[in-house]
């Protein structure tokens, strides 16, 4: 079933159990979700590893990730959930996000922000304070420190310019 993880060669395929098969499986993780049942018990339940409920609930869209899961359900404490949740948090309190304003070839201004929000906040108010006649391209570049180029890159184009991007995607 779309959306619905596949089971691999462990746990779940030892089990013999297809999470989301049938249809009652999604209602029964959508009331799961909403009732707050923690994470173990749904893993017992379904008779699948923590990971693979999971990646369900994501693709079910009830959560953006690891994080908000274990924060809604907890999870088995030295679990690999709870390694994941862990290298998240830390992958995020590592990043930084650098906002850029490009007039065609030319970069005007360069900052460092905590967080995307910030960086965006930066980027309304800089150009408010431009001449609104003058296409302005912006760059949000959100990089973890040490990590050189990779990360996400969002880029605002002006209709006539291109913008520079300063890193890859």
């Amino acid at each position: 079933m779309r959306g619905c993880p596949r089971p691999g060669p462990g746990a779940a395929r030892a089990a013999g159990r297809r999470l989301c098969q049938p249809e009652d499986d999604h209602l029964q993780l959508r009331l799961a979700w909403q009732q707050r049942t923690p994470l173990p018990a749904l893993a017992q339940l379904f008779e699948l590893p923590e990971t693979l409920i999971v990646r369900a609930l994501v693709r079910l869209g009830l959560a953006t990730g690891v994080v908000k899961v274990t924060d809604r359900l907890g999870c088995t404490p030295g679990s690999l959930v709870a390694v994941r949740r862990q290298l998240a948090l830390d992958s995020a309190a590592a990043t930084v996000h650098v906002f850029v304003i490009a007039v065609g070839a030319e970069v005007l201004h360069v900052s460092v922000h905590p967080t995307v929000q910030d960086a965006r906040a930066a980027a309304d108010d800089a150009r408010q304070e431009r001449d609104s006649h003058t296409p302005v391209g912006v760059t949000i570049a959100s990089r973890l420190v040490g990590g050189g180029t990779h990360g996400r890159t969002r880029t605002t184009q002006p209709p006539s310019l291109r913008c520079q991007e300063l890193a890859s995607k």
